[in-house]
């Protein structure tokens, strides 16, 4: 058990010997990718959409996250797994949020401050896209 800011408890499932986690089954995989139409969960976008960063593009792997992180709650149900992409995944980490709306608005940050986008445009640049 490790006490972090703000007087938070993380236990993680390295100390807890009776819970084991496993990989997810591939018929769960794609249960979970079809009930979220192949989007990432987290930010909407098709997980075979390119996405970009810079103006570059950014190959995207998909993933599978625990909501509620696994070192917190040791939760493999299906109700706390989501389809996201790789670069969200790691934007997410291992932070809880209040609710799916939480989490979206933090990552919808992150990915302005590092500089991501649906499109190679830039459009906090006035009439770019329109010029090119």
């Amino acid at each position: 058990m490790r006490v972090l800011a703000y007087g938070q408890v993380r236990l993680f499932a390295a100390e807890c010997p009776n819970c084991k986690r496993e990989s997810f089954a591939n018929a769960m995989k794609t249960r979970i990718l079809r009930s979220q139409h192949w989007r990432c969960l987290y930010c909407d976008i098709g997980l075979f959409v390119p996405i970009y960063r810079n103006g570059k593009q950014v190959r995207r792997s998909i993933c599978f996250d625990h909501f509620v992180p696994w070192s917190y709650s040791q939760d493999n149900r299906v109700s706390n797994i989501a389809a996201c992409c790789s670069v969200c995944n790691g934007l997410k980490s291992w932070l809880m949020f209040k609710d799916l709306d939480e989490c979206r608005d933090y990552i919808a940050a992150r990915w302005q401050a590092k500089g991501y986008s649906r499109t190679g445009f830039d459009h906090t640049v006035p009439g770019l896209q329109d010029a090119i």
